[in-house]
């Protein structure tokens, strides 16, 4: 399928990362290319399209960072919110996602917030988390890697509750990964099945 990144003359330069994903969902598009070596500054965003992979360009160190700031919604402290529906694949080549917390306390943040999809596959990828007050002792709390949201149930699937425990579980893949900082590695406020492989 076709792709986002800066070469051919029909596909298309989407310097924001949150746009480029905005675009991809609209169009169907299944694979974002970051075509650059560095840090690119980022707001929280929502993944929603049931298939994407978002890679590094040959030879690039894509970082995307993210500064979040106290205020605005609950959802602002979820940098990466995936919704990509219970068949959603999302795969992360070569990229790093870097969290860095603001100076003043509180408490709920996570890098990957995962709502409904099937798997999250990272690749040669570097998570990090920098929480340090003035002083270099982590200020935050509750601060996670990955952080599972609970499902919604509507009435329709509260008859279902029984059967949720069929539910294939979720799937969170980690290759040649390093995930460092002051944080959990996974939060769940409720029992989904879930499997974790980290090689």
């Amino acid at each position: 399928g076709e792709r986002l990144t800066a070469r051919a003359p029909q596909q298309e330069m989407v310097r924001a990362f949150a746009l480029a994903c905005q675009r991809a969902a609209e169009r169907g598009v299944q694979d974002i290319e970051l075509p650059f070596t560095g840090e690119s500054l980022e707001q929280p965003l929502e993944l929603g399209a049931s298939r994407l992979t978002i890679k590094a360009a040959a030879g690039q160190k894509p970082v995307l960072v993210f500064r979040p700031e106290l205020k605005g919604a609950e959802s602002d402290k979820q940098m990466i919110r995936l919704k990509c529906g219970s068949a959603g694949k999302v795969v992360f080549q070569g990229v790093e996602l870097r969290m860095e917390l603001p100076a003043e306390p509180s408490f709920g943040w996570s890098l990957l917030a995962i709502y409904q999809m099937q798997s999250l596959d990272l690749t040669d990828c570097i998570l990090t988390i920098k929480d340090a007050g003035s002083s270099g002792v982590p200020i935050q709390s509750q601060v996670a890697f990955f952080a599972l949201q609970p499902r919604r149930i509507s009435d329709a699937m509260k008859m279902m509750e029984d059967d949720m425990r069929m539910l294939p579980a979720m799937g969170v893949n980690l290759n040649r990964c390093l995930a460092r900082g002051e944080a959990t590695f996974l939060m769940a406020s409720e029992e989904s099945p879930l499997k974790v492989v980290w090689t």
